[in-house]
């Protein structure tokens, strides 16, 4: 993080700076802090700050990376998690494809949805096939626990922090079908791994994206059907105590439908997500909310970057990374702060998922 970016953080949500003074940016020429991006049929990487370029980098080719069904990427520090009919981890300093956990195994995955690397050599998979958690030694590639949800409650979603991961059962699309509860699992006891159910809570309809941040904060699909909407839910929000399961305070989005994509600013201070008619902003703790941007999406990125309003001075603010249902081999970057579209990313097939390492 460089000096701008720390006085960023310390001082105000914008800051204008002379370019003068500004210490020249490192070029990004490959995998390393950037926007990591899931298509149909590779991987690509884009480096919001490579002053040389804004082509997106193919490096599914420089990996030797093949999958079927790509549904969700996850980024550690050195590595990246790819979840499709199986589970690819890569190495993100040499771009070698370190493990590929089959799906066909007995026992093994029937429909994974999402993976969280959780200590000591372990993975924890969300399979939505058998509504169940399974923990994956890396050593191994067995499954050495396995966890359940409940029945039919279809988990999509693993977020954790410290100790403790919650797992957001999905539910289903009609009134039948739906779920409202997420669920505990404590990871660790001080320096002893585990993988204990520690309990559930019940939130609103299709619970589809969470924050871990000071409070867990759950954001609610409802029940939403494109071909029959006379059974849909509004969606709703949640703030959660992580550590007693208590409620804190929540709201129904009044006239929301089928939000997916949650992600946070800097502070806390204020979230976004995806509907089915635009980008909406929720305020934190007052839950008031507002749609800031008609477009179809069902993914959201945050990024920190610097926007240059005069030619000598530019400021710091938040760009919302969006793919377009209605283009969907785009990605949009709108800058909250002009609320404009400042650029377009595009990609040689479907975007599926993308996410930031090095925020």
């Amino acid at each position: 993080m460089n000096k701008w970016l720390t006085c960023f953080f310390c001082l105000s949500i914008i800051i204008s700076c002379s370019t003068e003074e500004e210490s020249e940016m490192p070029s990004l020429v490959g995998p390393g802090d950037g926007l990591y991006i899931l298509c149909e049929n590779n991987v690509s990487f884009y480096a919001p700050l490579n002053n040389n370029s804004n082509d997106p980098i193919d490096i599914t080719s420089q990996i030797g990376l093949s999958f079927n069904n790509p549904k969700k990427i996850r980024i550690t520090s050195d590595k990246m998690y790819v979840t499709s009919n199986k589970i690819d981890i890569v190495n993100l300093n040499n771009l070698f494809v370190e493990n590929s956990i089959s799906g066909n195994s007995f026992n093994g995955l029937i429909n994974p949805t999402d993976c969280q690397y959780l200590d000591y050599g372990r993975i924890f998979v969300t399979d939505r096939g058998d509504s169940k958690v399974k923990v994956i030694d890396l050593t191994t590639n067995d499954i050495t626990t396995i966890i359940e949800t409940g029945d039919s409650t279809k988990p999509n979603f693993i977020v954790n922090k410290f100790w403790r991961a919650y797992v957001l059962n999905s539910g289903g699309q009609t009134s039948s079908k739906k779920d409202t509860t997420i669920v505990s699992i404590d990871y660790k006891d001080g320096l002893v791994p585990i993988a204990d159910f520690s309990g559930e809570v019940i939130v609103g309809d299709n619970p589809s994206s969470a924050v871990f941040s000071d409070q867990l904060k759950v954001l609610c699909k409802g029940i939403y059907n494109i071909n029959n909407n006379s059974n849909d839910s509004e969606s709703s929000f949640y703030v959660v105590n992580p550590w007693d399961h208590y409620v804190i305070s929540s709201v129904n989005l009044n006239n929301v439908y089928n939000a997916q994509s949650l992600v946070e600013n800097y502070n806390g201070s204020a979230l976004f997500f995806t509907a089915s008619d635009g980008i909406y902003r929720i305020y934190y703790p007052s839950l008031s909310y507002s749609k800031i941007l008609d477009l179809q999406t069902n993914k959201i990125a945050l990024n920190v970057e610097k926007y240059y309003d005069t030619d000598t001075t530019f400021v710091y603010t938040e760009m919302i990374y969006s793919n377009d249902l209605n283009n969907p081999n785009s990605i949009y970057k709108y800058n909250p702060f002009l609320d404009s579209i400042t650029d377009t990313i595009t990609f040689s097939s479907n975007v599926i998922d993308f996410i930031f390492r090095g925020n």
